[in-house]
């Protein structure tokens, strides 16, 4: 294992969109950690809503009706229907983040094919598209998890935001 004795940058979960850079244009720039924490925020965000419409769609369909031989009021019809109301509204909104992640994920992948180190391309796609741990990745390096993060820091420096992104357009 070849590692220089460095001093880690570790992400302390202070967002990089704090420590961002003006454009000549006085535009704020995304710095390559927030753009690629973006695309890590997005996934985090369409996971979450998905379990919530599992969980929506399985109160709707336990919702069981006493049979009964009094007259109800429209109470419970309406119940249903505001339910079902809310549950395609959420799958609209999955669809609408899908489309602007699936976008950002494949903008992001071209992006860090550019690079020409393959150890800097290694860290940025396991960690901002595939999620995986700093110890995943040190473990994929043959590294430790300190050098893995000096190596995320040289690759961060490394990689270009598109000036076109989705997240700009947005």
């Amino acid at each position: 294992m070849n590692e220089e004795i460095i001093s880690p940058a570790y992400d302390t979960g202070q967002q990089a969109e704090q420590l961002q850079q003006a454009e000549p244009e006085g535009k704020p720039a995304l710095s390559a950690k927030a753009y690629l924490n973006e695309v890590r925020n997005i996934d985090r965000q369409i996971n979450s809503k998905v379990a919530t419409l599992e969980r929506l769609k399985n109160l709707a369909t336990s919702t069981s009706m006493a049979i009964s031989d009094m007259p109800k009021a429209h109470n419970v019809t309406s119940r249903m229907a505001n339910a079902v109301s809310k549950i395609v509204d959420l799958e609209r909104e999955i669809g609408t983040d899908m489309e602007v992640y699936l976008e950002l994920k494949v903008e992001a992948t071209r992006q860090i094919a550019l690079i020409t180190d393959p150890k800097y391309r290694y860290v940025l796609t396991e960690r901002y598209i595939n999620n995986h741990t700093w110890e995943n990745i040190a473990f994929g390096l043959e590294c430790s998890v300190r050098y893995a993060l000096k190596l995320n820091g040289l690759a961060l420096r490394a990689f270009k935001v598109p000036e076109d992104s989705v997240l700009l357009r947005r």
